[in-house]
């Protein structure tokens, strides 16, 4: 379970698992319980991989890449448009960027009871800001499930 809060503290959205699901699979909705967004692990895949859907149809993609020396992390649009996750994944500090640019900066919050993060969007920017925040739930469950296998 997850609570995604503004930058007053009010809640804004509200993230679920389901139980008995093959793969991880969340329901994003706002606080009045409209659906948002779904959040869908894809399976049968060589490389970890999620679907973000918008009224059931799938409107972006997070999988993690091989790169050469490390692990590469990326957000796909179904436009065509990609941002790559780039940063310091063990201290959960990293930036969307589409090509040099930086789209969106996230940091941990390490002194909290829970796992917080703080998202930061670039000025300017037009970018589905449901998709980045749900982006972040994915990677943060993609980096609890490497730990939880080493």
């Amino acid at each position: 379970k997850y609570e995604i809060e503004n930058e007053n503290g009010d809640t804004i959205y509200e993230i679920k698992g389901k139980w008995l699901s093959w793969g991880d699979k969340l329901t994003v909705k706002k606080p009045d319980g409209t659906l948002a967004l779904v959040i869908d692990q894809k399976q049968m895949s060589f490389r970890s991989r999620y679907a973000i859907l918008r009224n059931g149809e799938e409107v972006a993609e997070v999988s993690k890449k091989s790169g050469f020396f490390k692990q590469k992390l990326e957000l796909e649009f179904v436009d065509g448009t990609e941002y790559e996750v780039k940063g310091n994944f063990f201290d959960r500090e990293f930036e969307f960027k589409n090509g040099r640019k930086t789209i969106a900066e996230v940091s941990k919050k390490w002194l909290s009871l829970s796992d917080t993060y703080g998202v930061r969007i670039a000025e300017g920017e037009d970018v589905d800001v449901d998709v980045i925040l749900s982006a972040v739930v994915i990677i943060d469950l993609m980096l609890q499930e490497e730990e939880e296998e080493e």
